[in-house]
């Protein structure tokens, strides 16, 4: 008999987590021995059970935590935010450090102080800054971007805070600085770790005194900037080292998040490279649904449902996704759309099983048609050549249901 798997099929909603207790309970019911290999699958799946439920309240913790008010706007409503607006769809992940590190660019976004984020290269640092800047109250202002380990020593000075006609060869024009560009909104300095010392003395006296001074020039200009810095290298070590100005170290760090290594998010490597597919090649439905798939299981039901929907853009005939949004639309409440993704995703491919099982949950649970339910179960074992208990359970409770009510119709006595 084949056993059902509880690792993740559909989305962890409470519909869900409710129907896997149901499972095991019908399972324990209907048992009447259970030797010590099936003890130990019960297990099994009650921990993994438990799993999906700490890592859905977490996670409702957190999106709940998001969409509260978070700044009063000065003269305007106040500003709501969520997941998806900020942009924490590309945050993608589900590991302890990640979430840890998502706590606190959430907590830090609507202050104004320095924020340094550390960690190895490629795991999302500029990303997080977006977020920041996002979810703060200069999110309708400048965000400026600048790798400060990509600029000649020679001139990181210039492009941080500008220069005065003359100052040096090539310096045909004054010229505004990266700072004053970003005036009232926020600068991301990359690799911040790379600057010269001339430079970190600079950059101390902005964070202290809120003023720049361009290369060449004896004026002083205010500035309101948000900082936001960066780095992959150690600068607490650099800093004991005489490398890096310790007291700038302890400006920026003010607020300190580290994002942990792509090494320590194995389980986040798929989503990672359907990511970059899907990017890459937004052409192809495939990297698209299965990317979908991964948001949908991930408790990102609104990226979800977008991944599906260009994967069905990009290949009308894609019955997996038309499946999926099925189950999403399910979970929002649809149902009427739900219904109809199903039986799209049934006519594209009269053989795709698992539409047949989440049409007669719908009808089953939702929508409360017995009969049709009944019909849409025995398609799916019939297309699976299976006895999965759990649908035969269900099949019977139904049909129960429809003799008992059946009976006082007729004028029989149960």
């Amino acid at each position: 008999m084949k056993q059902f798997s509880f690792k993740s099929q559909t989305p962890a909603s409470h519909g869900g987590l409710i129907e896997k207790v149901e499972i095991l309970r019908s399972r324990l019911r209907l048992a009447t021995y259970l030797d010590k290999q099936e003890i130990g699958a019960l297990l099994e799946d009650f921990n993994a059970l438990r799993a999906d439920i700490l890592l859905a309240s977490r996670t409702e913790r957190l999106e709940r935590a998001t969409t509260q008010k978070t700044v009063e706007m000065t003269g305007a409503a106040s500003k709501r935010s969520s997941y998806d607006e900020l942009g924490f769809e590309g945050v993608l992940g589900e590991s302890p450090g990640l979430l840890e590190a998502l706590e606190i660019v959430r907590k830090a976004a609507p202050t104004m102080l320095p924020i340094l984020i550390d960690g190895e290269s490629g795991t999302g640092k500029e990303l997080f800054a977006k977020v920041i800047h996002a979810n703060s109250t200069r999110a309708d202002k400048p965000f400026v971007s600048i790798n400060c380990g990509a600029i000649p020593e020679n001139l990181i000075e210039s492009e941080l805070f500008g220069h005065k006609k003359g100052a040096f060869t090539g310096a045909t024009s004054d010229r505004k600085g990266r700072f004053e560009a970003a005036n009232g909104g926020t600068i991301f300095l990359d690799e911040v770790g790379e600057l010269p010392m001339q430079g970190q003395v600079k950059l101390l006296r902005v964070l202290q005194a809120h003023e720049i001074q361009r290369v060449g020039s004896d004026e002083v200009t205010a500035v309101d900037t948000r900082v936001v810095a960066a780095t992959n290298r150690n600068l607490a070590q650099m800093s004991e080292e005489g490398a890096f100005r310790e007291d700038l170290f302890y400006r920026l760090g003010v607020i300190h998040a580290s994002l942990p290594p792509l090494r320590e998010r194995r389980d986040d490597e798929a989503r990672l490279i359907f990511q970059a597919l899907s990017e890459a090649y937004p052409e192809l439905s495939g990297p698209l649904t299965n990317l979908g798939i991964l948001n949908a299981q991930g408790r990102d039901a609104a990226q979800a449902l977008r991944d599906f929907t260009r994967a069905v853009e990009a290949n009308p005939r894609n019955a997996v996704a038309f499946n999926w949004l099925g189950v999403l639309h399910r979970e929002q409440g649809a149902y009427g759309r739900a219904e109809a993704a199903y039986q799209k995703a049934i006519a594209l491919d009269a053989g795709y099983a698992p539409a047949y099982r989440n049409l007669g949950v719908l009808y089953d649970i939702y929508l409360q048609r017995p009969q049709a339910a009944i019909e849409q179960y025995r398609q799916y074992l019939t297309l699976t050549q299976s006895e999965d208990l759990i649908v035969l359970v269900w099949i019977k409770e139904l049909e129960a249901q429809g003799i008992a009510t059946a009976l006082p119709i007729a004028g029989a006595v149960p």
